[in-house]
Formats: C-alpha cells, sequence, structure tokens
C-alpha cells in the first residue's frame, strides 16, 4: 500500500509540475506577446511623431462651383464658402449639403466647429447654419454690427439703436432668448461678444470712458439656474484700465478667453467665470488662432533670427510653446497636433512642440488647407478645385 501510495503521490507531484511549467509557458507567451506589440506601438508612435516630410502628392482633386472670391471656413466634417451673394456648403468629396443665397454688402460671421451666422455689417438678417443643413433665418429690427453663434445654433447679436446698444440672444429662428441695453455712457460699447458650446454663457468686452481715462471690462452672463437670480443674468465682470480688448471667445463649456492689446486672459467656470490666468505683453500682436485646445498669438520676431513667432496657450493659460517662423502667412490653423503655417503658395507643418515636419511650395494658389484626422493628410482648397493633399 506504502509503494501505491508513494507512487500516487509522485504521480501528482508530476502533474502539479506539468501545471506549473504549463502556466509558466502560457505566461511567458503572455508577456512576450503584450511587450512585442507595446514594442510596435511605441515604434509607430515614434515613427509618426518624429518622421520628416519632403513633398507630397496630390490624390484627388474635386472641381469646385463656389466663387474664387468667396471666403472658405471648416464646419464639423465640411467646408463652408460664403461671399456677398450666399453661402453653400460642401462634404469632403465635393457634394452640396446646402446652400443659401442672400445679398450682402459687407459679410460678418459668427463661428464654431459645428455652426456657423451670416449678417451683413448694418443689415437686418442673420442666417444661421450648421455642417448638416439650414436651421434658420433671424430677422432684427435694428442694424446688426456684430454676430456670436453656440454649437447648438443660438445667436448672440449686437444691434445698434443711435446712441443706444442692445445685445439680443436668439434660438435659430429667431424666437428671443434674453436682451440686454447698453450705453457707452454706462457700461460701455460692446467690442466682442461670445458664446459657450451649449450656450449657457455668454462672455462680452466693453469699451467705456472713466473721468478721460479708457477702460475695458469683460462681462459674463448665465441663461441657466443660476443667472436667474442675477440682475439682467449678469454673474461675473472684471476691469481693465488702458486696454482695448477686441477678442473673446469660449474654448468649451467652462473655459474663455480675452485678448487685449496688452495681455492675455482666461476665465474659468461654468457658472460664474473667475480668472483662472493673465499674462502681460509687451509687443503689438500680430494675429490670433485658436482651437478649442490652444490660443496662438503672433508677433513680430525682433530680437530672433526668424521674422515672426508664435506663443501657443494651453486652456490652463500656460505658455506651452513659442514657435518662431518666417513665413508670411495669409492663415494658420493649430490642431490638436500641428500648427499650419501658410499663404498662397508655401505651406509648413509643425508639431505643437515646434518641430518642423514639412515645408514646400504647392503647385496652385492656396486659399484654405483643411486638416483631417490623419496628420499627413490635407485637403487644400484652391481657386477652382478641391484637392486631397498626402504628405510623403
Amino acid at each position: 500500500m506504502s509503494n501505491i501510495r508513494n507512487y500516487m503521490k509522485e504521480k501528482e507531484g508530476d502533474y502539479r509540475e506539468k501545471i506549473r511549467r504549463h502556466r509558466q509557458s502560457k505566461l511567458r507567451f503572455f508577456c512576450i506577446t503584450v511587450g512585442t506589440i507595446a514594442f510596435i506601438v511605441l515604434a509607430l508612435f515614434l515613427y509618426h511623431k518624429l518622421r520628416i516630410y519632403n513633398d507630397y502628392t496630390i490624390k484627388e482633386v474635386i472641381e469646385r462651383t463656389e466663387s474664387s472670391a468667396s471666403v472658405t471656413l471648416q464646419l464639423g466634417d465640411n467646408m463652408v464658402s460664403y461671399s456677398k451673394d450666399g453661402a453653400s456648403c460642401v462634404d469632403v468629396k465635393g457634394n452640396k449639403v446646402w446652400n443659401q443665397t442672400y445679398e450682402m454688402q459687407k459679410p460678418i460671421v459668427g463661428t464654431t466647429s459645428k455652426s456657423i451666422a451670416i449678417s451683413d455689417y448694418n443689415g437686418r438678417s442673420i442666417y444661421v447654419m450648421n455642417a448638416e443643413k439650414i436651421l434658420g433665418t433671424i430677422s432684427t429690427n435694428m442694424p446688426v454690427k456684430n454676430v456670436a453663434v453656440s454649437e447648438s445654433g443660438i445667436v448672440a447679436a449686437v444691434l445698434e439703436d443711435g446712441s443706444t446698444t442692445w445685445i439680443y440672444v436668439y434660438d435659430a429662428k429667431g424666437n428671443v432668448f434674453v436682451y440686454s441695453k447698453t450705453k457707452m455712457n454706462n457700461s460701455g460699447y460692446p467690442m466682442a461678444v461670445a458664446l459657450s458650446p451649449d450656450a449657457t454663457l455668454m462672455a462680452v468686452s466693453y469699451l467705456y470712458v472713466d473721468s478721460g481715462v479708457m477702460r475695458s471690462s469683460v462681462g459674463f452672463y448665465n441663461f441657466g439656474e443660476v443667472g436667474q437670480n442675477e440682475l439682467h443674468n449678469y454673474v461675473s465682470g472684471f476691469n481693465y484700465t488702458d486696454s482695448l480688448i477686441p477678442y473673446v471667445k469660449f474654448m468649451n463649456d467652462e473655459i474663455a478667453v480675452a485678448v487685449a492689446d496688452d495681455r492675455v486672459m482666461f476665465y474659468k467656470g461654468k457658472q460664474k467665470p473667475a480668472v483662472l490666468s493673465e499674462t502681460l505683453l509687451n509687443q503689438e500682436i500680430l494675429g490670433i488662432y485658436s482651437s478649442q485646445e490652444y490660443v496662438g498669438l503672433v508677433f513680430e520676431n525682433i530680437e530672433g533670427v526668424t521674422k515672426y513667432y508664435m506663443d501657443l496657450y494651453n486652456i490652463e493659460g500656460e505658455k506651452k510653446e513659442t514657435l518662431e517662423f518666417d513665413c508670411e502667412y495669409t492663415d494658420i490653423v493649430i490642431t490638436e497636433e500641428t500648427i499650419l503655417i501658410y499663404n498662397k503658395n508655401e505651406w509648413n507643418v509643425y508639431t505643437i512642440g515646434g518641430r518642423r515636419k514639412f515645408s514646400g511650395v504647392y503647385e496652385s494658389n492656396i486659399q484654405k488647407i483643411i486638416s483631417t484626422d490623419k496628420i499627413e493628410e490635407y485637403l487644400i482648397v484652391t481657386d477652382e478645385t478641391l484637392e486631397k493633399t498626402v504628405l510623403k
């Protein structure tokens, strides 16, 4: 019996050893597989980040029907072209999504990544569209001076009636949500207006003169439950002396940025925005460019070796990078990963970190460059065509 017991113990020990070896083998296989995949992913990531492109190829050319005098903007995955005679939207294949006709002398626009509002300066109609359809037309009883729009198509319009300026907030069908009256000798003249993507908050920069001194302020209005308890929905405001603030924008539903001639200010708060950061500037700003993640300020590069430089700020108001460049630009496009700097003939692609990935001359006159979700692929709008272009 003892021999049988010993034999069974030996067999049981062998069996357990086989199980242990099998488990170790599976674990080694799993670790090797995961390690290999991680290595490949890391290699592809580094290749993607570090690769420099030397040329490009045009994969597809689509004829455009829009006037060469029109201005083209990216709207969602589509493109909008507008001029004095109307606006139209096409997809990346050149197919017409919608068309809006009008007659204007001086079109002004408010845009987000998903919607657009177009009016004639001193006109009395505002046309509201998104990337998929025409949302409606707003008729005003006073001349329009400025417009802003939310992602859902809510519109804020600055209207003027003699010495009195009004700010009306409409839905896309023209129904009035709220309105406010301003005067130069009271709250001041509204220089810029912006709506948060969800239209809960509105930011307005005002210019006024106090005892012979020019002053500006940035006021925030809340159209939600919190704002209902405040006079005229006004929830917070900030004053600045000897500053002119022509630019305000919401980066998202709780972060807003205002750019003055002498400083850049970031504000944070979904209900009652407060100052997040403020950076004084000692040079004249040549241009302001932004995305949902970054704000870029362009200056003349007085002390550097290049002609221009751009300070790039993230949504927390921190200066992320300083990019130096020489290109005589007509536009700058900032995306999540890249910065495109271009004019009619030359285009440059930089990473957010400031590395130049491509620089070249384009064979046709560039009107607009539309970024895609691929760093090497772009849609380039020329006077007569839409060209799908791939870096190589």
